[in-house]
């Protein structure tokens, strides 16, 4: 299925065969910073590296690495790609960093060979994971598409609100984030790099057309659209009691107009040889045994708002040498597939 249906959107995919022939014809870049093109070029400052592997070897997308590409090829990659690549303005990738990133791609040695893709699909799944695969959504999003899901949940985001995702990202991502509680952690991502770029860019409409971004909405619709929670621990202090551990339990939507998740239910591991001496917060159920024969410590929440965090603490009888683990759900809105969100451990 997939090979089939890649052959319906071949005029996007093969500009990157053309673009290399290119590349390789030009004359190499003089300047820039290798080391700071390759602090841009790492996940979490940019997303590039999830298509075009860790070290530019390739994976997804082309391999850059050891190419001696001129600054003026690759501005004109970043700034109007004619592939599947979204293009970044100034408020995701400056002029400096593409300088840079330049450098660093022709410091590498050349690429012996793309690494794996980030991020794998099923050959037979729904028609829309399929246009999402092959147009790149996936090597960022993931193979459930989790992080649009969270966002339109977020905000109470309809097609509309997808749509402005896609083609104005830059623009809507940044409305978006100035609409959220700094306060009250959300699962969605926030801005990254030393100056708070929105990772993603805009993609042509003429490019990438409305009624395929309709096959991938109607897909995360069948997926369920999720309220973006989080459950965060903090390290254990020893007290006179046992070891007491925070966990905080948000919400990150935007108020009065994201998803609220109702009956709610967080549990928290209890190792093995170890007991609860006390806990706090509200909707705290005592401990229960597990299917699996585990000791759950519980809280039930009738419902947690957009904006809401939950502080609670538990107290063990002593200190743990494996990590704390937990879980939240919520009976609604209801997902298909289900929304399991882990608790993170402590912070080590």
């Amino acid at each position: 299925m997939r090979t089939a249906f890649a052959v319906t959107i071949v005029v996007l995919a093969l500009p990157f065969t053309h673009g290399r022939i290119a590349a390789q014809n030009a004359q190499p870049a003089s300047g820039g910073d290798p080391e700071a093109g390759a602090a841009t070029f790492a996940f979490g400052n940019t997303s590039c590296s999830n298509c075009h592997g860790r070290q530019a070897e390739g994976a997804w997308g082309p391999a850059l690495a050891g190419r001696n590409l001129t600054v003026e090829y690759v501005r004109q990659s970043v700034r109007n790609p004619v592939g599947r690549m979204a293009n970044f303005d100034e408020h995701n990738v400056t002029e400096q960093e593409i300088v840079d990133m330049t450098a660093y791609f022709n410091s590498l040695p050349p690429s012996s060979g793309p690494s794996a893709w980030r991020v794998e699909w099923p050959a037979d799944g729904p028609q829309g994971q399929q246009i999402a695969g092959v147009i790149g959504c996936l090597q960022c999003h993931g193979a459930s598409i989790s992080t649009p899901r969270h966002g339109a949940g977020e905000s109470g985001g309809d097609f509309e609100w997808f749509k402005r995702m896609v083609y104005e990202h830059t623009t809507t991502q940044r409305e978006q984030w100035n609409q959220l509680d700094p306060d009250v952690p959300s699962s969605t991502p926030r801005p990254a790099g030393p100056w708070g770029r929105a990772r993603m860019g805009n993609y042509s409409s003429d490019r990438l057309l409305e009624s395929l971004l309709e096959q991938i909405w109607a897909w995360m619709n069948d997926l369920g659209i999720t309220p973006p929670l989080v459950g965060r621990l903090t390290p254990g202090e020893t007290g006179v009691n046992g070891v007491t551990y925070a966990l905080n339990v948000s919400n990150g939507a935007i108020r009065n107009k994201g998803l609220t998740a109702e009956d709610v239910t967080i549990a928290l591991l209890v190792p093995a040889g170890v007991s609860v001496v006390s806990a706090t917060g509200a909707g705290y159920a005592g401990t229960r045994q597990s299917d699996a024969d585990e000791n759950l410590a519980l809280w039930e929440l009738p419902r947690l708002a957009p904006g809401d965090l939950q502080s609670l603490t538990i107290t063990l009888s002593r200190v743990v040498d494996e990590e704390l683990r937990g879980t939240i759900e919520y009976a609604k809105p209801e997902v298909p597939i289900g929304d399991v969100i882990d608790i993170r451990p402590p912070v080590r």
